[in-house]
């Protein structure tokens, strides 16, 4: 009698595990990212910090990206979403074709319906960067979404975040909190 409880109760385990996991892998994959790295990621010469919703992928030398994903339960919720790119060009050469495909990009965003509303500066790891603000009122049902492309002067280093309009003022924070690696 012992032996099919305790295979019920294990069967029910692995069934709360695995459906829990599929709601909430992006959480889930989070958590665990920053279990393993605290609350910094080294990248290239730079030190940023990643808030404890946010996973990191770090792409190459070249690119990282620093994400909010909800799972399939908090999406269907429509809670926020975002995604914070920030590219390092390795020449002039690499700048310049970066900045077209960072043009070209923002030209999309507006056929897709999101119009230019903003323009500030921003400073990371003591480089200025200009900054595009556009915004969708409505992004694909989700609600309001903002596309913001930063490119610094020199064309060397570029910042963009795409995501809801809840998440915009952490971009910022995220972004100005990025320091040149102590050490370097």
């Amino acid at each position: 009698m012992k032996r099919p409880l305790t295979i019920g109760i294990a069967v029910a385990c692995f069934v709360v595990s695995t459906v829990g996991f599929v709601l909430f892998q992006y959480e889930a994959k989070a958590l665990s990212w920053h279990a393993r790295h605290g609350f910094t990621q080294r990248w290239n010469d730079f030190e940023i910090h990643v808030p404890l919703k946010y996973d990191v992928n770090a792409i190459s030398s070249r690119s990282i990206q620093i994400f909010a994903l909800p799972g399939r339960l908090r999406a269907g919720l429509k809670a926020p979403f975002g995604v914070i790119s920030i590219f390092h060009a390795k020449d002039d050469a690499d700048g310049t074709e970066m900045a077209g495909l960072d043009d070209r990009i923002a030209s999309a965003s507006q056929g897709q319906g999101f119009r230019l509303v903003n323009t500030r500066s921003l400073d990371i790891a003591g480089t200025p960067m200009h900054c595009r603000e556009q915004l969708s009122e409505n992004f694909r049902s989700y609600g309001p979404a903002y596309v913001v492309h930063c490119q610094a002067e020199s064309k060397l280093l570029f910042a963009s975040f795409q995501g809801s309009a809840a998440l915009l003022v952490e971009f910022y924070t995220v972004a100005s909190g990025i320091r040149v690696a102590k050490g370097k």
